[in-house]
């Protein structure tokens, strides 16, 4: 079975009239309430930055 990513879980449609961010949001909002990702710590910016 493939290990699930934080961003399996990401929907972004580039055409859609909805805001970027907004779709950011609501696939993670989505993906907690469907129970198929539970909260995950991200990397800080400087971290990923290296």
């Amino acid at each position: 079975m493939k290990k699930l990513t934080f961003y399996d879980f990401i929907k972004i449609d580039e055409y859609s009239a909805t805001p970027k961010y907004l779709q950011l949001a609501n696939s993670i909002v989505n993906a907690i309430e469907a129970a198929t990702m539970v909260p995950v710590i991200l990397p800080s910016p400087k971290a990923k930055s290296k």
